[in-house]
């Protein structure tokens, strides 16, 4: 939701401020798109790492399955975000028939998700469900020919980025299962603190940059 309010009140009058200039719009769009990257993906790694510990300590033994639930689900926050710091670009161009169409194309993705629910239960739902954004994602940069790759390119690095470092925290953390629920909650959120920290730091410093300039 507020990724959602972010790309319409705030990335779009920015983008609609440089429509008659293309070359300039993009290029302030990759820049507020990695804002926004850094600070989405540290959001991500935060709910995948900190989601079972904190259904195992502060609910009951029935709902303990949601923390694991919970993890899945960041893989569909971090493809919306993926989607919603580009879709305002083709509205600022006067193009409203794309977006309608990406929108067309995120809700048929309820049929990849009704299959993957079959095939693997509620998370195979998620992921299936992921796939709307990311193709509506696609269909969207193809209307900026010039520049899709570099769109592609910056949202396939951040995505390795989240993978390199979430995956080896999970397995580390899960290497401290048997302890206290103190010594897991410290591990988990030093591991969490990282990217929030580091995000934090990228964030202000080009923040500040941008006001400067």
């Amino acid at each position: 939701h507020v990724s959602t309010r972010l790309g319409g009140t705030v990335l779009f009058p920015v983008f609609s401020t440089y429509r008659n200039d293309l070359e300039r719009m993009i290029s302030v769009a990759l820049r507020a798109r990695y804002v926004v990257l850094w600070a989405g993906s540290s959001v991500c790694i935060g709910f995948l790492l900190l989601s079972p510990l904190f259904f195992e300590t502060f609910w009951d033994v029935r709902y303990h399955e949601a923390g694991i639930i919970a993890q899945w689900f960041s893989l569909y926050v971090w493809s919306m975000i993926l989607l919603v710091t580009v879709d305002r670009i083709p509205l600022a161009l006067g193009n409203s028939r794309a977006l309608f169409v990406a929108n067309v194309l995120r809700c048929c993705a309820i049929v990849i998700a009704v299959g993957g629910f079959y095939l693997a239960g509620l998370k195979g739902f998620i992921i299936g469900l992921s796939f709307g954004p990311l193709m509506a994602q696609y269909y969207l940069l193809s209307h900026l020919s010039s520049s899709r790759n570099k769109f592609l390119q910056q949202g396939v690095m951040f995505t390795i980025g989240m993978a390199l470092y979430a995956l080896p925290s999970l397995s580390i953390l899960h290497l401290f299962r048997q302890e206290t629920s103190m010594q897991q909650w410290s591990i988990t959120l030093l591991f969490t603190s990282i990217p929030i920290a580091t995000a934090a730091f990228i964030v202000a410093g080009r923040v500040r940059a941008e006001l400067k300039g």
